[in-house]
């Protein structure tokens, strides 16, 4: 970074030190995109969502991973066309009642809410769409738009009823729910979804969609927006092997560190404002490689260990964007000694609390046993 400073045109460190970096200037349209868009649309008209189902049911036969929790064959007329309906309506968010409404045919939205509530649960869902990214796999063209080895993470606010464990007001959309977060490959498709509260740092749970993931696609580049900027996940991505890359904030505020404080750099010496500590590194050593062996074993989630470490010591996660918490007052003790406030105030001798028992039982009047 030090060596390439003279030739970036995007970096630039003023006399303060303070690092700035340009806005990319906009690409220019290219001449033949109406050409090319017409061509598209001549050769891939519209097709209803219904149908897409269907066709994809016919290649790959997803539904065939629903049915009664009993594992028994469903007991119901033509099973796969509501188990499409099912699909369809759910995953477009019309619900059964609409769904049903806008239907002809044996199609009701009691039949809806029962598959979904009997036949269809998240392991079914996941191993329908474990199907389904294997059999896009097999296709030239989605390589040509990535090579599968990146993806990215967002997610999408959800709206829920307020009778909801998961369900909050979330503070940016200014709405009751939750949030769907999704990680999608480069080659769009998608590789893993889950729902999280409202509030909650989306970086901490980033790293499940490419661990947990059961496609055949592995990417082991993941990037984000400001939400996926923290000190904990960017140091656990590291001893994993998976290169986060976020849209970092307020870049003005990072502190970079060198390997040796005794070096100077020519360019960039004014932002590595302190250097690594590498007898802690050594100290917890062993008890990284542990947490990384075991997340990569699946004994062990990446969002088990991030929930832990952002919880830990006063100010949360590092200086890298992730949330800080003010820690709460310092409280004394009468002869002046401080007290955390996660301490215990000191207990009474046990006399005075015996004495103030006796006094509360003398105190009290007796009890009547008349009617």
């Amino acid at each position: 970074m030090d060596a390439t400073y003279p030739e970036n045109m995007e970096l630039s460190i003023d006399q303060e030190g303070t690092p700035h970096l340009k806005r990319l200037p906009t690409p220019p349209v290219p001449e033949d995109l109406e050409t090319l868009e017409a061509l598209l649309k001549e050769r891939m008209p519209e097709r209803h969502l219904l149908d897409i189902l269907k066709n994809v049911h016919h290649w790959v036969g997803y539904t065939r991973h629903f049915g009664p929790p009993s594992g028994a064959d469903p007991k119901l007329a033509d099973a796969v066309l509501r188990y499409i309906f099912t699909v369809f309506g759910y995953a477009s968010e019309l619900g059964a009642a609409q769904t049903a409404r806008h239907t002809t045919g044996p199609i009701s939205r009691h039949v809806l809410r029962r598959i979904n509530d009997q036949h269809i649960t998240a392991p079914k869902l996941e191993a329908a769409l474990r199907d389904v990214s294997a059999e896009y796999t097999r296709f030239e063209l989605p390589f040509l738009w990535g090579s599968g080895q990146a993806a990215i993470a967002d997610g999408t606010h959800i709206a829920l009823l307020e009778n909801n464990l998961l369900g909050a007001q979330h503070v940016r959309y200014g709405r009751f729910g939750g949030i769907a977060y999704h990680h999608i490959s480069d080659t769009y498709i998608a590789l893993f979804s889950h729902f999280i509260a409202c509030g909650v740092w989306e970086a901490v749970y980033i790293l499940d969609g490419l661990i947990l993931n059961g496609a055949d696609v592995k990417p082991d580049t993941i990037h984000g927006d400001t939400q996926a900027q923290s000190g904990p996940v960017f140091g656990l991505s590291y001893v994993v092997g998976i290169n986060l890359m976020p849209r970092i904030r307020n870049i003005k505020d990072l502190v970079l560190y060198k390997a040796d404080r005794r070096r100077k750099y020519k360019h960039i010496d004014s932002l590595c404002r302190q250097s690594i500590d590498w007898a802690l590194i050594e100290r917890h050593y062993l008890d990284m490689m542990r947490v990384a062996v075991s997340i990569k074993a699946g004994r062990m989630t990446p969002s088990t260990i991030l929930r832990r470490l952002g919880a830990a010591g006063p100010g949360g996660p590092g200086p890298q964007g992730g949330p800080r918490r003010t820690p709460p007052p310092i409280r004394r003790r009468s002869n002046h000694a401080p007290i955390s406030p996660l301490t215990p105030p000191p207990r009474p001798p046990i006399n005075r609390l015996r004495s103030s028992a006796r006094s509360v039982t003398s105190s009290r009047p007796a009890p009547s046993f008349r009617s």
